[in-house]
Protein backbone atom coordinates (compact mmCIF):
# COMPACT_ATOMS: atom_id res chain seq x y z
CA UNK A 1 0.00 0.00 0.00
CA UNK A 2 1.34 3.65 -0.66
CA UNK A 3 1.40 6.73 1.21
CA UNK A 4 -2.02 7.62 0.00
CA UNK A 5 -5.30 9.40 1.32
CA UNK A 6 -9.29 9.91 0.15
CA UNK A 7 -10.83 12.59 2.23
CA UNK A 8 -14.35 13.65 1.49
CA UNK A 9 -16.11 16.59 2.98
CA UNK A 10 -19.09 19.13 1.83
CA UNK A 11 -17.35 21.58 2.43
CA UNK A 12 -14.83 22.63 -0.78
CA UNK A 13 -12.84 24.59 1.62
CA UNK A 14 -12.02 21.69 4.00
CA UNK A 15 -11.24 19.68 1.33
CA UNK A 16 -8.93 22.16 -0.63
CA UNK A 17 -7.30 23.08 2.63
CA UNK A 18 -6.53 19.64 3.46
CA UNK A 19 -5.31 18.23 0.20
CA UNK A 20 -2.69 21.29 0.45
CA UNK A 21 -1.92 19.92 4.16
CA UNK A 22 -1.48 16.61 2.83
CA UNK A 23 0.54 16.82 -0.65
CA UNK A 24 3.07 19.20 1.38
CA UNK A 25 3.44 16.56 3.71
CA UNK A 26 4.37 13.83 1.27
CA UNK A 27 1.00 12.01 0.36
CA UNK A 28 -0.81 11.06 -2.71
CA UNK A 29 -4.81 12.70 -2.08
CA UNK A 30 -7.62 11.60 -3.46
CA UNK A 31 -10.62 14.64 -2.74
CA UNK A 32 -14.21 14.70 -2.86
CA UNK A 33 -16.76 16.79 -2.34
CA UNK A 34 -19.68 15.54 -2.91
CA UNK A 35 -21.33 11.81 -2.60
CA UNK A 36 -21.22 10.22 -5.92
CA UNK A 37 -17.20 11.47 -6.22
CA UNK A 38 -16.52 9.54 -2.82
CA UNK A 39 -18.37 6.59 -3.94
CA UNK A 40 -16.73 7.05 -7.21
CA UNK A 41 -13.53 6.81 -5.07
CA UNK A 42 -13.71 4.82 -2.53
CA UNK A 43 -14.37 2.24 -5.23
CA UNK A 44 -11.67 3.43 -7.70
CA UNK A 45 -8.92 4.46 -5.86
CA UNK A 46 -6.43 2.45 -3.75
CA UNK A 47 -5.33 4.06 -0.78
CA UNK A 48 -4.30 3.71 3.01
CA UNK A 49 -6.28 6.31 4.70
CA UNK A 50 -9.91 7.55 4.25
CA UNK A 51 -10.71 10.90 6.09
CA UNK A 52 -14.03 11.72 6.53
CA UNK A 53 -15.25 15.45 8.07
CA UNK A 54 -17.12 14.66 11.09
CA UNK A 55 -19.57 17.49 10.18
CA UNK A 56 -20.88 14.70 7.56
CA UNK A 57 -24.46 13.22 8.28
CA UNK A 58 -24.61 10.33 10.52
CA UNK A 59 -26.58 8.35 7.68
CA UNK A 60 -24.10 9.52 5.10
CA UNK A 61 -21.15 9.03 7.14
CA UNK A 62 -21.88 4.93 8.07
CA UNK A 63 -22.90 4.44 4.63
CA UNK A 64 -19.23 5.79 3.74
CA UNK A 65 -17.81 4.04 6.34
CA UNK A 66 -19.13 0.49 4.95
CA UNK A 67 -18.18 0.74 1.51
CA UNK A 68 -14.59 1.64 2.18
CA UNK A 69 -14.12 -0.98 4.61
CA UNK A 70 -15.96 -3.27 1.87
CA UNK A 71 -13.68 -2.14 -0.73
CA UNK A 72 -11.00 -1.20 1.01
CA UNK A 73 -10.63 -3.46 3.98
CA UNK A 74 -7.00 -2.55 4.93
CA UNK A 75 -7.31 1.13 5.09
CA UNK A 76 -7.71 3.09 8.12
CA UNK A 77 -11.02 5.56 8.73
CA UNK A 78 -10.62 8.68 10.18
CA UNK A 79 -12.92 11.21 11.20
CA UNK A 80 -11.68 14.51 11.62
CA UNK A 81 -12.98 17.93 12.99
CA UNK A 82 -10.52 20.25 12.00
CA UNK A 83 -7.75 20.31 9.06
CA UNK A 84 -4.69 21.24 11.91
CA UNK A 85 -5.69 17.94 13.85
CA UNK A 86 -5.33 15.60 10.43
CA UNK A 87 -1.79 14.62 10.94
CA UNK A 88 -2.39 14.23 14.70
CA UNK A 89 -5.16 11.89 13.96
CA UNK A 90 -2.55 9.46 11.34
CA UNK A 91 0.19 9.50 13.94
CA UNK A 92 -3.03 7.98 16.62
CA UNK A 93 -3.98 5.49 14.15
CA UNK A 94 -0.67 3.78 13.61
CA UNK A 95 -0.01 4.15 17.35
Amino acid sequence: MNKSVLIYSDFNDVVEESVTLLEKSGYIVFSAGNFNGAIDLITSADYEYFLVDDTVDATTLKYLISESRRCQPDAAVITFNAVESILTRFRHSKA
